[in-house]
């Protein structure tokens, strides 16, 4: 707040302070911030939300055309679900000033599952995949396609997606929630055998 005081439009002291209220919100152990605890109008985590909201807003109005700026403002878009289509609309603008940004297109391909449009997550999800060429780099994207198949009930797709994301990140994220939701999808395919060997997998 004093950074901001004194720099008023310097973006970055914006999208700071917005990571402070994020980090209130992953953090339960530490002391409750000060605003949110000491209001009644909004639960303690959306007030949080709403908080790092503005002032990425803030900071994106500071510098409209830079990418970082925006991207923290979908972030924390991100947070309060009942923005849905706004972030959506927001990533796309990031992905207009970063075309090549393979993360990108997986956050806004996560964006549209989030709002419930997993045909136009799987495009996005394609495009991502042609820039990393099924690298290490692909996991994500691979676990994400796994999402929208079993949204559209395509689990035969769902699958094979979820085992190259583990293959390729069998330790990190997304390795561990692939490996999560493979039993899941092997008994919808009523492939019991499959499904009881994720089972074995997951220890």
């Amino acid at each position: 707040d004093r950074a901001i005081d004194l720099a008023p439009d310097v973006s970055l002291y914006h999208n700071h302070r917005a990571a402070v209220y994020l980090a209130y919100q992953r953090n339960k152990s530490v002391a409750p911030e000060r605003g949110c605890s000491s209001q009644e109008e909004l639960p303690y985590d959306v007030c949080l939300a709403v908080n790092s909201l503005q002032s990425n807003l803030e900071g994106n109005d500071r510098r409209p055309f830079y990418y970082r700026s925006r991207l923290a403002l979908a972030g924390s878009a991100y947070n309060l679900p009942q923005l849905s289509e706004e972030t959506v609309e927001i990533y796309q603008r990031v992905k207009a000033l970063v075309p090549r940004s393979w993360p990108i297109r997986n956050e806004l391909a996560d964006a549209y599952l989030v709002a419930g449009r997993p045909e136009e997550a799987l495009q996005e999800l394609s495009d991502s995949l042609a820039i990393t060429k099924d690298s290490f780099r692909s996991a994500g994207a691979h676990y994400l396609q796994g999402l929208a198949y079993q949204e559209l009930g395509d689990l035969e797709n769902a699958a094979p997606a979820f085992e190259r994301a583990l293959e390729l990140q069998p330790n990190n994220d997304p390795g561990p929630k692939a490996r999560a939701r493979l039993p899941q999808v092997y008994l919808g395919m009523d492939r019991f055998d499959l499904a009881g060997d994720a089972f074995f997998r997951l220890g």
